[in-house]
């Protein structure tokens, strides 16, 4: 299994989050999408930070963008290079 701060891990993600982040702000220049591993262990595996940027820009909470940009993630996140399973 493939380390989950691998630099191709979170390069994979970057582009689906640019991909979210168009859906959820088209109207907003892209901020700089960077995929961090948090400070903290209890905040999870990855931390985004464009989500504050993108909320001050529209206006709106910081958690009303996050829940924005999960529902414009694909369903099913495939790792880069993988294929689909049957």
């Amino acid at each position: 299994m493939a380390d989950p701060a691998s630099p191709d891990l979170r390069a994979h993600f970057a582009a689906l989050l640019h991909a979210a982040v168009r859906k959820v702000a088209p109207e907003l220049a892209e901020p700089p999408i960077v995929v961090e591993k948090p400070r903290q262990a209890q905040h999870g595996d990855y931390s985004l930070s464009a989500t504050f940027q993108i909320a001050k820009a529209l206006g709106v909470k910081p958690r009303h963008i996050a829940d924005r940009l999960v529902a414009a993630l694909p369903e099913w996140l495939p790792a880069p290079g993988s294929s689909t399973c049957s």
